[in-house]
């Protein structure tokens, strides 16, 4: 007769030490998947204050919008409507978090909507910052829309008075009359 032999003693905890083996694995590569996820989706930064990369003024070419801008700083958030500055407002940052998104850098800005900080309303401003040339913003609601920071206007320095320096080294200085 053909039968097979039944597996019995070492060879049978062979077998099951090997599942417990691979389960043990699959339990690990789960775990260390989850604390991936959590740490790539959890803040990278939590502070109060803006980094220096995103300080600046910024606007769109949006037609709708042609009259806003917004400024950012470290400690503030300044929004503007109207092209000559007709409503400026100005508050104060009360805490910034900054995480990774597909997008670029993602920033929740908490702003104090009111003039007294022991009493406003904390009101929430977020974007997401594209390092691109040029640097740009995208409102998370509006990512139609991009902002480009305004380039500083640079001021020609004023050319230094004349002197009375000598054409070529060694000539005498000339006096003034």
């Amino acid at each position: 007769m053909n039968s097979v032999p039944e597996v019995s003693g070492p060879a049978r905890r062979g077998k099951r030490a090997r599942r417990w083996r691979v389960g043990t694995f699959v339990v690990l590569v789960l775990s260390v998947a989850t604390l991936v996820v959590v740490v790539l989706l959890s803040p990278l930064r939590v502070a109060d204050t803006l980094p220096a990369t995103v300080h600046g003024v910024w606007r769109t070419d949006a037609p709708a919008y042609a009259d806003r801008r917004f400024e950012l700083r470290e400690h503030s958030v300044t929004f503007q409507v109207g092209q000559k500055a007709i409503a400026v407002t100005r508050h104060e940052i009360a805490q910034v978090r900054e995480s990774v998104d597909r997008a670029g850098t993602r920033y929740v800005v908490q702003y104090l909507a009111g003039s007294d900080s022991a009493t406003s309303a904390p009101l929430d401003f977020e974007f997401i910052y594209r390092p691109v040339i040029p640097s740009e913003i995208v409102f998370v609601n509006q990512r139609g829309i991009v902002w480009r920071r305004v380039p500083l206007v640079k001021r020609e320095a004023p050319s230094p008075p004349p002197t009375d320096a000598p054409d070529k080294p060694g000539e005498p200085i000339k006096k003034r009359p």
